[in-house]
């Protein structure tokens, strides 16, 4: 995975997995959205000119526009950007993705092949990683800890971190971690991931470390007030840290975030775990993982996941 309410505006984003700080199975103290400058909508004498247009325009699908683009976050609220021209742009086919039987896949590419994955914390209880395996399951990314966004704003370990991560490793899964982020500073986002690492302990993953940052939904949080430029700075300082001590970054985001809660063009070098619940993703720039539900099943896991996959270029 979300969603927020800010004064007179509803601001929509997926909490990033369950995966590590986003997803399903989350408790009521986690369950984050990010937050985002949404364009006001049907305003008096605007309200059905916009229903015509939406008529005109299927629901979750990019509508490019000259320097413009819409899309919709998950209560098919609409919103519109301006195109960044320093962010890569995705080189998918979006006709190519197609989901059947709940599960995604990206055929008919010779450029690129396709491969399923989930994400987890300790909200989806005890899992049984061999069943994972023998279910299909490729790759996961498990939550490592938190930042707390409350007035402790302390670093906490994910309570069934140790036991996910040597399981899914024993089971041969490759392999990465997230961190639920709460840093209003760069020196605090250092911190994370130096946390991060040292959770780690020197084991072996052969997947990204991300930094997982979002917005509290219904609650006060410390970052509600964080602006894009310094959401930027945060993520940023955290992707060198994790890069520095010899590890590859990569940050969690979605539709929303891109569009309003970064300056997408400063963090343009390090890879992005895309979030969307549309059947199309609906982002025009690149990303290397896209997380399309917050509601899977897999065979050996005690509750609702959040279902991933990720391109793999073919050389």
């Amino acid at each position: 995975m979300r969603k927020i309410c800010h004064p007179g505006i509803l601001l929509i984003m997926t909490a990033c997995l369950v995966l590590g700080g986003c997803g399903a199975g989350k408790s009521s103290e986690e369950v984050v959205y990010p937050r985002a400058h949404v364009r006001a909508q049907a305003e008096s004498g605007e309200e059905e000119k916009e229903e015509k247009e939406e008529e005109a325009a299927p629901a979750g699908g990019i509508q490019e526009e000259g320097k413009t683009f819409t899309f919709v976050d998950v209560h098919q609220n609409s919103y519109e950007a301006e195109y960044d021209p320093d962010v890569p742009r995705s080189l998918y086919d979006k006709n190519l993705f197609m989901k059947i039987g709940g599960l995604m896949s990206y055929e008919g590419d010779s450029a690129y092949r396709f491969r399923r994955g989930i994400d987890v914390s300790e909200f989806n209880g005890n899992i049984n990683w061999k069943k994972v395996k023998k279910a299909g399951v490729e790759f996961v990314f498990i939550r490592a800890g938190y930042r707390g966004y409350g007035c402790r704003a302390g670093l906490v370990k994910d309570k069934l971190f140790d036991q996910n991560l040597e399981g899914a490793l024993k089971a041969g899964l490759d392999t990465g971690l997230y961190f639920f982020s709460q840093a209003l500073t760069q020196e605090e986002a250092r911190e994370e991931a130096e946390f991060l690492v040292k959770l780690l302990d020197g084991r072996k993953v052969t997947l990204p470390l991300v930094c997982d940052l979002e917005h509290i939904e219904f609650d006060k949080a410390r970052t509600d007030d964080l602006t894009p430029a310094q959401a930027t700075k945060n993520v940023r300082a955290f992707c060198e840290r994790i890069r520095e001590l010899g590890y590859r970054p990569m940050f969690y985001s979605n539709m929303v975030w891109e569009a309003f809660g970064y300056e997408l063009s400063g963090l343009k070098e390090f890879p992005i775990w895309y979030a969307d619940y549309e059947d199309k993703p609906q982002t025009p720039y690149h990303f290397s993982f896209w997380q399309y539900s917050n509601e899977g099943k897999a065979d050996g896991v005690p509750s609702s996941i959040d279902l991933n996959i990720e391109l793999i270029p073919v050389s």
